[in-house]
C-alpha cells in the first residue's frame, strides 16, 4: 500500500508512507459479519484507544497491489481523484517497469495473511513459510519454495495457473521428501490445479494432493522379505 497526503499551506501531493501486505500488521484487515474485508481510514481498528473520526476529507482513495514507486506516486497525484482506467493502467506501468519485487507476497512464519470467506486474493509470486487463512489465494505466477519449510493454510489455494519454484535445489541432499504447501492444525484445505516445477534437479518430482503438496524423490520402492 502506499498513500500520500496534501500539504495545506503549499499545495502539494506529500508521500506518508509506503508498505507492502507482508509487512502490514495483517489483523488490520478484518472480516465484518457479512465477510467483507474492511481497513478504516484515519483512526483505529479498536474502539479502547478512543479514537475520534478524522477532522477531514478525502478526495480519493485507491488501494494498490503492492508498493507504488516515487515515479508512481507523482504521476498518480497528477491524474488527481479523476483518474481514468487508461490512468491507472499507466500509474501501475511505471511502477512495475522498476519495481518487480514488489510483485511479491513474503510471509514469514509469524506472518498471517486473513482472506475473507468469498473473496479470492490473486497475488502474482508468494513465498515463505507463513499462513494463510479464509477464502482463496490465488497464485498467479510463482509459489517459491525452500527445502524444509511448510506454507500452512486454510480454504483454497489456487495454483492453476502458476509454477512451484525451488529456490535452493542444493539442499535438496538432506532430504528425501517435504510438504512445502499443507492444511493448518485443524483446518481443511483445498488445492486447485497442477502446477509445473521449476529448479527441480533430476531424479525428484512434485506430488499435488487435494490438501497438502510435497517435492520428492522420483522413482519406486521395493521391499524385499
Amino acid at each position: 500500500m502506499s498513500w500520500a497526503k496534501r500539504n495545506v499551506t503549499s499545495g502539494a501531493v506529500e508521500k506518508s508512507d509506503s508498505r507492502t501486505i507482508a509487512n502490514w500488521p495483517l489483523s488490520s484487515f478484518h472480516s465484518v459479519a457479512n465477510g467483507t474485508p474492511h481497513l478504516y481510514l484515519g483512526r483505529s481498528l479498536y474502539s479502547i484507544y478512543g479514537d475520534k473520526e478524522p477532522g477531514a476529507s478525502y478526495d480519493e482513495v485507491r488501494l494498490w497491489r503492492g508498493v507504488l514507486n516515487e515515479a508512481a506516486l507523482t504521476l498518480s497525484a497528477q491524474k488527481g481523484p479523476d483518474a481514468t482506467a487508461a490512468d491507472i493502467a499507466e500509474i501501475m506501468a511505471a511502477t512495475s517497469a522498476t519495481d518487480p519485487v514488489e510483485r511479491t507476497l513474503e510471509l514469514n512464519s509469524a506472518s498471517t495473511l486473513e482472506i475473507a470467506s468469498g473473496i479470492t486474493f490473486t497475488q502474482p509470486i508468494v513465498k515463505g513459510n507463513g499462513t494463510v487463512s479464509g477464502g482463496t489465494l490465488k497464485v498467479a505466477d510463482s509459489l517459491v519454495v525452500k527445502c524444509g519449510e511448510t506454507l500452512l493454510a486454510s480454504g483454497t489455494v489456487d495454483l492453476s495457473d502458476a509454477k512451484v519454484v525451488l529456490s535452493d535445489p542444493e539442499n535438496l541432499a538432506s532430504t528425501r521428501s517435504f510438504n512445502f504447501l499443507k492444511a493448518s492444525d485443524g483446518q481443511s484445505l483445498t488445492i486447485v490445479g497442477t502446477p509445473t516445477a521449476v529448479g527441480l534437479p533430476k531424479g525428484w518430482m512434485l506430488r499435488i494432493n487435494a490438501d497438502s503438496a510435497k517435492i520428492l524423490k522420483s522413482g519406486f520402492v521395493i521391499y524385499v522379505k
